[in-house]
């Protein structure tokens, strides 16, 4: 949702000067979604981007522009992407629902409605890694009490290191 509005009974993208990437796989998923996806997928999301032609389809980690590129995750759903930003010092990364809140840090602790939760594990240990190492900043779409935090090694797990507010 809110890439599309309704305009005159019309559903149009919200910025209609945008453009909008999404993995393949994830389209195709969308696109006939099992049962228990199906919640999560409306054609009246995609299409009209479709229509207008403002939806690019990407394979895989993809840089978009300089410094902004995006990362895939097959755990929670196929196609998940989260977004990484950097301007080559500091980088902050989107973590959609990879790692939704600042409590998912821990590794073991993964949503109930990842498709494969064994494989997300291994997808944010990965992620994770990188973050902790490179002194990355994590923002959590899903947390009501913390925006953005970068991590630390805890040893073979991670846990937060500063946590910030942004509103």
């Amino acid at each position: 949702g809110g890439g599309t509005t309704e305009v005159n009974g019309k559903l149009v993208p919200t910025f209609p000067n945008a453009k909008y990437y999404v993995q393949r796989a994830n389209y195709e998923t969308a696109k006939n979604p099992n049962a228990r996806e199906k919640a999560s997928y409306f054609a009246a999301n995609f299409e009209p981007l479709i229509e207008s032609g403002s939806l690019n389809f990407v394979e895989g980690e993809t840089e978009l522009l300089p410094g902004i590129s995006v990362g895939v995750s097959n755990g929670h759903t196929v196609g998940h992407q989260f977004i990484k930003i950097t301007d080559g010092e500091k980088t902050i990364v989107y973590c959609g629902d990879v790692i939704p809140t600042s409590s998912h840090v821990r590794l073991a602790w993964v949503m109930g409605y990842d498709l494969e939760p064994l494989k997300i594990i291994d997808e944010k240990r990965k992620l994770l890694t990188e973050a902790a190492q490179k002194g990355w900043y994590l923002f959590f779409e899903h947390d009501p009490y913390c925006d953005l935090a970068s991590i630390e090694a805890d040893g073979s797990d991670f846990k937060l290191k500063e946590k910030f507010r942004i509103s």
